[in-house]
């Protein structure tokens, strides 16, 4: 292996595409101007996407099974970017993964294409295709439809889902606020609280306390009364 999309050998992955025959996911292209980017969004609008090996075509076997033979293809930097092109040129723009494969004998290009997030998909001429067992179908207009209004459908629930995680922070970040207010404002009342009862006990110590000293003025006053009238009596 040269790199991680450059393989020396043939993947156990290719392997098992090589043995089998064209289908709902797989496809062979004997070069890659037999590439049309019909054939990618084929794929790109399908529910599981799909493999293009270019560089194979397909071959009748014991007991007349199809299957792919590699007869390797041109692999150079024209040849990928003539790949990318044409995936580029699709509305909107197809998403790929590509693979040079068997470099030391026979290379080939596996070509990875995931379902679109995007559906429905369709060349830069205004063809939509999709596709079905071996082969490209078109999209007639009620599936077309269908598959539209599956795709706003899942974009109107995404949006409606990340709204719905955005106002759940908010409302948990305004939750925790109120929150740290009402703790706050609870610590207070108990400050102020503990304040008046330390207030209102100083206060009785002083009323106590006045009380006290002035009952002691009331002894004085008797007190001295009494010393005057008892004065009084002696000098009579």
């Amino acid at each position: 292996m040269t790199d991680g999309n450059v393989f020396d050998v043939i993947t156990k992955r290719t392997k098992q595409i090589l043995d089998a025959e064209e289908n709902y996911e797989i496809e062979f292209k004997q070069s890659v101007g037999g590439l049309d980017s019909s054939d990618i969004v084929a794929f790109a609008n399908s529910e599981h996407g799909g493999t293009i090996l270019i560089g194979v075509k397909e071959d009748t076997g014991e007991k007349n099974r199809q299957r792919g033979k590699i007869i390797g293809c041109d692999i150079g930097d024209q040849e990928r970017l003539n790949i990318l092109s044409k995936a580029n040129s699709c509305i909107p723009k197809v998403d790929m993964e590509i693979y040079v494969e068997n470099l030391k004998m026979k290379p080939f290009f596996r070509i990875e294409i995931l379902p679109g997030k995007n559906k429905p998909y369709c060349t830069a001429g205004g063809t939509y295709k999709i596709r079905g067992y071996g082969l490209n179908e078109i999209l007639d207009p009620s599936r077309l439809l269908s598959m539209f209004l599956e795709s706003e459908n899942d974009r109107f629930l995404k949006r409606f889902t990340e709204s719905t995680r955005k106002l759940e922070s908010t409302m948990e970040r305004a939750n925790s606020i109120v929150f740290e207010e009402i703790s706050k404002m609870a610590k207070a009342t108990e400050d102020m609280k503990k304040n008046l009862d330390k207030n209102f006990s100083g206060l009785s110590e002083n009323i106590a306390n006045g009380k006290s000293e002035e009952n002691a003025l009331v002894r004085i006053e008797k007190k001295i009364d009494e010393l005057a009238k008892l004065k009084e009596t002696q000098n009579k």
